[in-house]
């Protein structure tokens, strides 16, 4: 488990990201990020060039900006949204 508290930075702060990503010793290209935030999660994960699933819970219209790889209305889809999604490691 990695914490904000951890990286002293939190979303949207890029830090928290690259302190992830250095203690699991992946690239950004190798993860997906999973949250619900159009602006803390989508529109960071575009800058980063992180792969990305919104969870839309309250139904939101999405700014085109930041297009996910997939959009959700709660995590019960997830693992079938990744399985045809992703190809396998």
């Amino acid at each position: 488990m990695i914490t904000a508290q951890q990286a002293h930075a939190y979303k949207p702060n890029h830090r928290l990201f690259y302190h992830a990503y250095s203690t699991m010793g992946v690239d950004p290209g190798e993860t997906l990020h999973v949250g619900m935030g159009q602006m803390t999660d989508l529109q960071l994960c575009h800058e980063l060039g992180v792969r990305v699933v919104w969870i839309n819970r309250l139904d939101e219209q999405m700014d085109p900006r930041w297009s996910p790889i997939g959009i959700l209305p709660n995590l019960s889809g997830l693992p079938d949204l990744i399985e045809a999604e992703l190809p396998p490691a």
